[in-house]
């Protein structure tokens, strides 16, 4: 949804995906950076975020958020490196 808004007609979504690398030193960035926001993280540990396949949902929709560590058919580091460069040249990453 947040890529149609970049580069075409805008189409609101109810949640925001975000796909994030397994990348242990990542895993621990994303959990530390959740607990700082208040994330409900219990019984949770900077491991899970490091799992392929797991994703963590918070908040509820219109404003929820998933985590995605993974997308089936998908390597987060090729995907990553073809990132495409918005309007202004900035990169924005987007499946896709």
């Amino acid at each position: 949804g947040y890529a149609v808004t970049q580069y075409a007609e805008p189409r609101y979504t109810k949640d925001l995906d975000l796909w994030i690398s397994t990348d242990p030193a990542n895993s621990e960035a994303v959990y530390n950076a959740l607990r700082e926001f208040g994330a409900p993280l219990a019984g949770m540990t900077p491991d899970d975020f490091a799992e392929e396949g797991y994703f963590y949902q918070m908040g509820v929709p219109p404003v929820r958020v998933d985590i995605l560590m993974g997308i089936p058919g998908l390597e987060f580091s090729p995907a990553w490196e073809r990132r495409p460069a918005g309007p202004d040249r900035r990169q924005f990453a987007v499946a896709g």
